[in-house]
């Protein structure tokens, strides 16, 4: 009896599957930037026994860091992998936001619904790597619950399918493939295969819907069933742009003319030709200069946005061979732009650039007299930072694509310059003596933490919107205090100094913009802003903490700091309370170098000395004039000393002149 018992419990032993369930999660501090080789960049953690990479792929926009939650956004791919070599049974995607945040996934070829309740998306097999790409639209995780499984019964990875399931509007060839060694079956006419089902060799061609079922086996032991669809659309062609406008909605397309390519911006893509103009939307894989030339060939879904036409879902694309050089928009007046011109480009000329308040929303507008058109910044051409820094009552040319916006005519701007073809933009009005905008990267700014609680960071470069942002805000409020210092900005010849930077501050509710979003100048900052001193200046101006339309704060005078080396830091600080965002951009220090005064030595024994608060005249000095270095005379006489405030100054000793730093 005890042997027999002891023959089961090895028996049981060698069949149970044990398992352990890991909860990979979204948290500041917890996921670090990555990068795979095949899908581009993102980020990674690794949580318990269990890899997450989640890397952009095909997708357009970056991938945010997931602190409060992981953004799958479609055409992105998430790796999910063990660390100890057991397999993945189980995974549970729990979502975030209902039906809009939680759609279908590939996941290693096979597609996979959300539930009823549009929260979790649950996936079950045997594998030991999961490939799941978002493939119809966006996707956000609150957490992932991944079971794996070790010992016990041998198990088999389930197949791959190459391309993965999906809609195409031309023959597929399938590719299967499974772990080394393993046979695979399968069958397209819907039964379930098993080892009696057709062995698969070679590649399946698919002309029309259908789907693939197959299982792989190794050492007589079955995976389990991986599936997934080919839908095969019928086609219709095209002639020129005409015809795809006059096609109904959901319509599969081929272009059978060449088109030209009037603009391009991420996923905008706009073409004409004699018949008319449209918009390709979405990442074609391709990038084409204006006045590219399409080779027929392409294919698409005829939908439309806000009512205006558009080719979605585009393939096919072949470089281009010809450009037809510089495609022109044509000239409208503002009362003349209606919805009728929907994917136009056209330019309106002379008109002045205003903002409204619509609730919430700022609206901006185009406007010629008692006329006006909606405008919107969409293309990284020229964007909203660029709007907010027009000048009011200056009259302006602008370029754009025309859309509809409930309704009404709007204009996407592509540029917007001076009569005459200059581009508009902050005049420095002289010299500049340090300049960021943060269009690429943080530039040289170095960020310091003094106190960040449980947060992992709180300034970031955003490359999304390019500008640095600062929050500590993750599922509440955290007291924190971090510091933007930028690199050291030469004054010593300077005579005027302003500072004037864009900023955004919201959340900040009853919270004092002076205490908790502070601007700072150092003269003797090195490495530590704890060690350094500080004087804090006090712009005018500043965002009212409730909007997110950006605003550039007034010229702030720095002349206490000309004749010195100095450093900008913006410090952020937050309370249990209040945790503001603030976001900075476009940093300008300017003014004007030392002017109209000729440089000379003072006369043998006379000393001019630059004290705290006063310049001393030492010896015997019959004539001293005291400019300043924007050339004004600001003291003259026999003098001895003069109070002055900090600064650089020339003085002439007896029509001998020498230039003063005055502390």
């Amino acid at each position: 009896m005890k042997k027999f018992l002891l023959a089961f419990l090895m028996l049981f032993a060698f069949a149970a599957t044990y398992a352990t369930e890991v909860t990979v999660t979204a948290g500041a501090g917890l996921w670090t930037s990555g990068e795979d080789a095949t899908y581009g960049a993102g980020y990674e953690t690794t949580q318990g026994s269990v890899f997450v990479g989640l890397y952009k792929y095909g997708n357009n926009t970056a991938i945010p860091e997931p602190t409060s939650e992981m953004r799958h956004y479609k055409n992105a791919m998430m790796v999910i992998r063990t660390t100890n070599g057991e397999n993945i049974t189980n995974v549970v995607f729990n979502c975030t936001g209902g039906s809009s945040r939680c759609n279908e996934l590939t996941i290693n070829g096979s597609a996979i619904s959300p539930n009823s309740d549009n929260n979790t998306i649950v996936w079950t097999g045997s594998a030991s790597e999961l490939l799941a790409e978002a493939t119809e639209a966006q996707n956000r995780y609150s957490s992932i619950v991944i079971t794996t499984s070790a010992g016990g019964e041998e198990t088999v990875a389930a197949p791959t399918f190459s391309p993965a399931g999906g809609t195409y509007y031309s023959a597929q060839s399938v590719t299967l493939s499974a772990v080394d060694g393993a046979s695979i079956y399968y069958t397209t006419n819907g039964d379930e295969p098993t080892t009696s089902s057709t062995l698969y060799s070679a590649p399946i061609e698919v002309a029309t819907t259908t789907t693939i079922k197959a299982i792989a086996v190794l050492n007589d032991v079955e995976s389990s069933v991986a599936e997934a669809t080919y839908t095969i659309e019928s086609v219709t062609s095209v002639a020129n742009i005409a015809a795809f406008l006059a096609t109904a909605e959901g319509t599969v397309v081929s272009f059978t003319n060449p088109v030209t390519v009037s603009f391009q911006d991420g996923s905008y893509t706009f073409v004409q030709d004699e018949t008319g103009s449209t918009l390709i939307y979405g990442n074609i894989g391709i990038e084409y200069a204006d006045g590219d030339v399409i080779p027929a060939g392409f294919t698409g879904t005829r939908s439309a946005h806000q009512g205006v036409p558009q080719l979605a879902d585009a393939s096919s694309f072949a470089e281009a061979t010809e450009n037809n050089g510089e495609v022109v928009p044509t000239d409208f007046e503002v009362a003349a732009v209606t919805t009728d011109l929907a994917n136009q480009y056209i330019k309106v000329s002379n008109v002045t650039i205003g903002s409204e308040q619509d609730g919430d929303y700022t609206n901006w507008y185009a406007y010629s007299g008692s006329d006006k058109v909606m405008i919107y910044a969409r293309f990284s051409t020229f964007t909203r930072d660029d709007l907010a820094a027009l000048e009011a009552d200056k009259e302006y040319d602008l370029t754009g694509f025309v859309t509809i916006f409930n309704g009404q005519p709007e204009i996407y701007i592509v540029s917007i310059t001076e009569p005459g073809g200059e581009e508009p933009g902050p005049d420095p009005s002289g010299d500049v003596f340090f300049e960021e905008s943060f269009g690429t990267s943080q530039g040289d700014f170095v960020i310091q933490d003094v106190e960040l609680g449980t947060l992992g960071y709180v300034w970031k470069y955003d490359e999304t919107y390019n500008y640095m942002k600062a929050s500590a805000f993750v599922g509440g409020a955290v007291a924190a205090e971090s510091w933007l210092v930028s690199p050291e900005i030469d004054l010593t010849d300077a005579a005027t100094v302003q500072l004037q930077f864009d900023e955004i501050v919201n959340h900040l509710y009853a919270g004092n913009i002076e205490e908790l979003c502070k601007v700072m100048i150092s003269t003797d900052y090195v490495d530590n802003v704890t060690t350094a001193s500080w004087t804090q200046v006090t712009p005018t101006g500043r965002a009212s903490g409730s909007s997110w339309t950006p605003s550039t704060v007034d010229p702030i005078d720095l002349a206490q700091f000309a004749g010195s080396k100095i450093r900008l830091g913006f410090c952020y600080i937050s309370t249990a309370e209040i945790a503001p965002t603030w976001e900075i951009y476009n940093i300008v220090v300017k003014g004007t170098k030392g002017a109209g005064v000729e440089d000379a030595v003072a006369e043998d024994g006379v000393k001019v000395l630059g004290l705290d608060g006063e310049i001393a005249i030492v010896g015997e000095a019959a004539d001293v004039e005291v400019y300043n270095m924007g050339g004004a005379l600001i003291a003259k006489g026999n003098l001895t000393s003069i109070d002055c405030a900090a600064g650089v100054y020339i003085v002439k000793v007896d029509g001998n002149a020498q230039k003063v730093i005055v502390k």
